[in-house]
């Protein structure tokens, strides 16, 4: 039975009085591709923050890996959606991943064997042929490649995404995704996203966070998570209704190379 990484009970937070999270829970055991999905403001990135140890619960228990995330961040590997100023400083794509490495960013030299690494992670997220490249010259793509390879120098367990795709075109998000598939055969992985298509890839499990938690362990959108996330709609009579029934029905049922995902939905 594989291990449990991720172990979410009971958890409540609010900002200001306003609780953003309700009794939440969630588990996630290793190996697992869990994709998270939920409108603006409904609380994935609070989740994120403390699986991170960002933030702790008002209620309930938060554990990876059996004890609190700070406990073990160095098993963590985190991806942002964007990393402020990164992209703006003279680095080149080799220094922005040596900066994964603990400490990192107060390094001034780097051992024989961190560059190593450093090269090794980028060739398998195929950026090494950049390695010289100044971040700022790269496209979106590109970038969330790079931070990718800065996420994995560390050797982490568990790697947490958000919305890596965001800045990136649809064929670009799916290349990324093969990339992904791959590091999931040793890792597991939590991937927040808005982009309900990348259900047509090897994800295995789903949660849908809108202040409460609704999770399903198939790579399947069910009919309540789409009402909480679209509000519950009649498809008879309220065209955003029908549209809600008809990306069930997508979300759903297609799959593989022929899945109409692949063919222009997206």
């Amino acid at each position: 039975m594989n291990e449990e990484i991720v172990s979410v009970s009971g958890v409540y937070f609010s900002y200001n009085g306003d609780f953003v999270l309700e009794n939440v829970n969630l588990k996630v055991k290793e190996k697992d591709f869990l994709m998270i999905v939920g409108p603006n403001g409904g609380g994935k990135t609070t989740l994120v923050k403390m699986l991170l140890g960002i933030l702790k619960p008002a209620k309930g228990e938060v554990k990876v890996f059996g004890t609190s995330p700070e406990n073990v961040l160095d098993k963590i590997g985190y991806v942002p959606q964007k990393m402020n100023n990164v992209n703006d400083m003279p680095l080149t794509v080799l220094e922005c991943v040596l900066t994964g490495l603990k400490s990192g960013f107060f390094k001034i030299r780097y051992t024989k064997n961190e560059i190593k690494k450093a090269e090794y992670v980028l060739s398998r997220v195929e950026m090494d042929k950049f390695k010289d490249k100044k971040m700022s010259e790269l496209s979106g793509g590109q970038v969330q490649r790079v931070y990718l390879a800065r996420a994995l120098i560390s050797s982490p367990e568990l790697l947490i995404l958000d919305e890596p795709t965001s800045n990136i075109d649809p064929y670009g998000s799916f290349c990324f995704f093969t990339t992904l598939e791959e590091i999931n055969r040793e890792k597991t992985i939590i991937m927040v996203t808005h982009n309900l298509n990348l259900l047509a890839t090897k994800i295995n499990s789903v949660a849908c966070v809108n202040k409460y938690l609704l999770y399903n362990d198939k790579p399947e959108l069910t009919k309540e998570m789409m009402e909480i996330m679209y509000g519950i709609h009649d498809e008879h009579y309220c065209s955003m209704g029908a549209y809600v029934a008809e990306e069930i029905k997508h979300l759903t049922k297609c799959e593989g190379e022929n899945c109409c995902h692949y063919k222009g939905r997206i």
